[in-house]
This record gives structure tokens, sequence and C-alpha cells, in this order.
């Protein structure tokens, strides 16, 4: 029954885009990119422009602690606004003016990840994607693409580690990480707005209560989760992967009732950037926020490696996960172990949610659903159960998922991603990492 988390996978991707018009919620959420940093707006009017249907017209008072003041926000659709494929063309702010190709470009990708739609035009005429420029501009787009590519590979591969480190130890696939994920978004937006994202000296502990809280957040949902759920179900592995699942809508439908359906948004944090390549007038560059989420997670994929291959808990680990009862029969405490794998795997999907809820801006209580599948597919991808291959594979997922949105029609970018997925499990069905099972039947010690 190996190809069993394949399957079920196939079979919950079956949701659809809402047939809302979704061109307001989209024109607001830029809104907060035109506000200094001690500036705060007030939505006054929002209409559709008579001259042009795809035309949303947002008019706002600024509220700063000496100065107000009235301003208009302005963003054309070429689409019609349902369906997850909405094509944002122009945006023009009354002080700051219309958003340059490269900027316009750079706000699609961000925003429409944060908010799970395509914000890319169609293509044109010609047939060439809007925004991918060629010649020689061609190289700093490619690297740009490739520093991006790193940021998703992180927020992948850090929620599949969940995923693998659960299935390696009991079997099962804990289908709510997607969930635990959104949880560590929304402790880290609530921290930081507790403390005050305004810069300065508060940044930095912001930043780290941000971290400790999504880390807490999330690993103790996760926790509670086994505590709660999976321990009771330890001898049922197929009531725990449906309790699994119902638990996922349990917590969206909980966030959802205490913190709304819309999506809430954190100011954007400027650490600077560093210039690596420019050619005729595009550069390519890599932001201190981008650097500091790199350099995070690779940290924690090290001091995941160490905790795992050198500590003593990575040692129990690995011995429950080929053989609990014999784990058992030595000494070993399996319920503390499992329950600490849980909360392991919750620490690091709410570090994902982190970086997400940092580097996007956006936090909402369905984030976690096409995510958590995209990191349940980097953990299938890289070889279900292997650490090395959860991280490997996020990586793969991020840079296919963003070189498509780059350079190809980015409504097609998620049958990429599982399209890839099917082959390489109907090529290689143990994964680009093949991880060894053990030769005794995985049974669950008396728990």
């Amino acid at each position: 029954m190996r190809h069993r988390p394949a399957l079920t996978l196939l079979l919950l991707l079956c949701a659809c885009a809402g047939a809302e018009d979704r061109r307001g919620e989209v024109c607001e959420a830029l809104l907060p990119a035109f506000l200094a940093e001690n500036e705060r707006a007030e939505i006054l009017r929002r209409t559709m422009s008579a001259d042009d249907p795809g035309r949303v017209v947002i008019e706002f008072a600024r509220h700063a602690p000496f100065l107000d003041g009235r301003g208009t926000l302005a963003c054309t659709f070429a689409g019609d606004g349902r369906g997850g494929r909405l094509g944002l063309v122009a945006v023009e702010e009354s002080d700051a003016g219309a958003l340059s190709p490269v900027k316009l470009q750079l706000l699609r990708r961000e925003l429409g990840h944060a908010l799970g739609l395509d914000l890319n035009p169609p293509p044109s005429q010609d047939g060439q994607r809007l925004g991918a420029p060629g010649g020689a501009r061609a190289l700093p787009y490619l690297v740009q693409q490739l520093v991006n590519a790193l940021i998703l590979g992180a927020i992948y591969g850090l929620t599949a580690v969940g995923y693998t480190l659960v299935y390696g130890v009991i079997g099962v696939i804990n289908f709510a990480y997607g969930e635990i994920y959104m949880l560590g978004a929304f402790a880290a937006l609530g921290a930081l707005a507790v403390l005050g994202i305004a810069g300065g000296s508060w940044l930095p502990l912001a930043l780290i209560a941000a971290l400790l809280t999504a880390v807490l957040v999330a690993g103790g949902h996760a926790w509670a989760a086994e505590r709660l759920v999976f321990r009771k179900l330890a001898r049922q592995p197929s009531r725990a992967l449906i309790a699994a699942i119902a638990l996922s809508i349990a917590l969206q439908e909980y966030v959802r009732l205490a913190q709304g359906a819309r999506s809430h948004w954190l100011a954007a944090i400027r650490l600077g950037d560093l210039t690596l390549l420019e050619r005729a007038g595009f550069t390519a560059h890599i932001t201190g926020v981008q650097g500091l989420i790199v350099a995070l997670a690779l940290a924690i994929a090290l001091g995941l490696g160490l905790l795992i291959g050198r500590s003593g808990f990575g040692r129990q680990m690995r011995a429950v996960a080929q053989d609990a009862r014999m784990s058992a029969m030595l000494g070993v405490d399996v319920n503390r172990i499992v329950a600490g794998t849980f909360a392991l795997g919750g620490a690091l999907a709410g570090v994902a949610g982190l970086i997400d809820a940092v580097y996007y801006g956006g936090v909402g209580f369905f984030m976690g659903y096409i995510v958590g599948f995209k990191a349940l597919t980097a953990a299938l991808l890289g070889g279900i159960g292997s650490v090395g291959g959860a991280l490997l594979g996020g990586l793969i997922i991020g840079a296919i998922e963003t070189f498509w949105a780059a350079y190809l029609d980015s409504s097609y970018r998620d049958v990429a991603v599982f399209g890839v997925l099917v082959l390489v499990l109907t090529l290689r069905p143990s994964g680009l990492v093949s991880v060894q099972e053990a030769p005794i039947e995985r049974a669950p010690a008396p728990r």
C-alpha cells in the first residue's frame, strides 16, 4: 500500500476557486504598501470605474500622528474578477503615481502567492509572457527568480519535514500540518502587532518574539493533536487518517470564526537590500528579509540534522520509527517520543508560517490548505520518511512553481507541480531520496 499517500493526495485535490469578484479585495490588500511606517488608512469608498469596467478605485483617508490626508488607489485588471485568475495590469496611487513594470511584476508574484490567486496578465498576442524580459535583462531576471524560489522552497521544505517526521515514526500522514502552518502565521502576526512593527530598535525583538510565539503555538497545537487524536487511534491508522482530515477542517473553521474570513495584512518590513546583478536597467537583488529567511532556514536545517543524528532524542526517535515495540521493551518512552516528534514537526511548520507572514504579509484562515498539500507533495517527491528528502523536495517544488509562473502561464503552475509528483511517483515511487524500510513490520507499542 505504498501508493496510499499519493492516492489520498490526488483524491483531495478537488477544491475549486470561488466565483466571487475578488478585484476589490486585491486592490485593498495593496494599500499598506503605499503607507509610511507610522501611517494607517481608512477606506472611505470603493467603486468600479464607469469608463473602464476592469478598473477598481479606492478612496481612502491617511491618518498619521501629525498629519491627515486623503488619497486614491486605482487597480486595473484584465480579467473579470471571478475564479483564480484576475490579471493585474496596472496600479496607480495618487501620491506615488503608477508602478513601474518591474515593481508591478514583483507585486503580482508576492501578493498572488499570499492570496492564492493568479495576478499575471494573459499572454500578449505574440505569445510571450508579459513581465519576463529578454536580452540583457534575462540573466538578472533569472537570478531574481532563483532568490524568490529559495523563499518558497524554505516554506514548503520546513512544512514538509513535519509530514515526513510523523510518517516516519507512526506511519500515518497528519493532514493538519497545513493548518498548523497557518496557526504559526497567525501567531507571528499577533506577536508583531502587539510589539508594534514600526521598525527601529524594537524590530529585532519583535521578530524574535514572533519566532518564539509561532514555534510555541504551532508546536503546542501539534502536540495537543497527538495527545487528543492520534494517540487514541494508534492502532487504527485508517481512522487516524480520516481524523487528521477532520482536524484540518476543524482548525480552519476555528480560525475563521475567531479571526474572520478576510485576510489580515502586515506592514512591509524593510531591512535594506543587496544588489546581486544589474543589466540594462533591471536589477536582481536580495532584500534583508530574504537574507534573514535563507539564513534561518539553513540554521534550522543544520540544527535538525544534529538533533536527529547526534542527540538522545534523535536516536530514540529513529529507534521508535524502526520498531516501536522493541524500543518500548528497551525502556524508550514511546509516548514521549511520538508526542515530541509531533511537536517538532509543528514547530517547523510554525517557522514556515512566520516566514510567510513576514515575507508576503498576508495571513488568512484558508492559507494552509494549498500550502499544506504542496508541502506534502514535497515530502512525497523527496521520499516520505526522509528529512533531507523533504527539504530537497521543498526546494524543487518552490523552484518549479516560481519558474513556471515567471516564464510560462502561471494559471497552470499547480498543474505542473502536481504533475511532476505523479510522474516521479510513477517512475520512482520511493521518491528521489529512497528510505530503506525496516524489515520488522511497523506496529505501535502499547500506548
